[in-house]
């Protein structure tokens, strides 16, 4: 039997945890929205107010968990970062300003906001979106990636599945005035918006980029995620 190498080692680093550590997250993750889709069509029982705050939470944690393995976890966090900063500060300027996502009156069912202008859980959003977005366009084209234009082929897709994302999140937004008022309804899928999707997915990609060589596996648990959030959204959108 060959023996493993301290080269082999650090090219095919653990990942078991990291794997069951993203599966329960997904998992779990699809059950909340499962609920609260079947409760928002079926009307069981009464919404308890943390439920969205949960759903923000654990979506975040799910769209972290579920790029780490075979991506250091570090980078994986940083670019949450890096994405939910942008989102943020461009939804706290919109809300101050008008600019340049278009002014955005928010409700009281948003909750608690930083600075009386930002909802604390708008940045998870964004970084979850981003996330699982590259996430399943790494799913999607990996049978792709010996194509010489792969990395724009995963940053394009991830910028459309991130706008498509943000479009049902704006709608559900808006919708009766659930958590934000706007005079166009969908402000945060105006024009201006899809660039900076855009600028998210090119701002992290170094991050996400793929340190160690060989084939990899695919990864559906992003695509469960972002799965999740679109149709969270979508019906959210459509039954609220």
């Amino acid at each position: 039997m060959p023996k493993t190498t301290a080269n082999q080692s650090a090219i095919n680093p653990p990942r078991e945890s990291a794997n069951w550590c993203g599966w329960t997250l997904g998992v779990l993750f699809f059950a909340l929205c499962a609920t609260h889709i079947a409760n928002g069509a079926g009307h069981f029982y009464p919404e308890p107010s943390w439920l969205a705050g949960a759903f923000v939470v654990v979506g975040f944690a799910a769209s972290i968990a579920a790029l780490s393995p075979p991506l250091p976890l570090v980078s994986v966090i940083m670019a949450a970062g890096i994405a939910g900063g942008i989102g943020g500060i461009l939804v706290a300027f919109s809300a101050a300003t008008g600019y340049p996502l278009g002014p955005m009156e928010f409700t009281l069912a948003a909750g608690p906001r930083i600075a009386n202008l930002l909802p604390w859980w708008m940045p998870m959003v964004w970084a979850s979106i981003a996330l699982s977005s590259r996430g399943t366009a790494r799913f999607l084209l990996q049978g792709q990636r010996q194509h010489p234009q792969h990395g724009y082929q995963v940053i394009l897709a991830s910028t459309g599945l991130a706008v498509f994302a943000n479009i049902l999140f704006a709608h559900f937004g808006t919708h009766s005035d659930r958590y934000w008022r706007h005079d166009l309804a969908g402000s945060l899928f105006h024009s201006s918006g899809h660039v900076f999707h855009l600028v998210i997915q090119v701002a992290i990609t170094a991050l996400l980029l793929d340190k160690y060589p060989g084939e990899r596996p695919s990864n559906p648990r992003p695509a469960l995620v972002w799965v999740c959030i679109a149709a969270i959204f979508a019906l959210g959108w459509l039954t609220g």
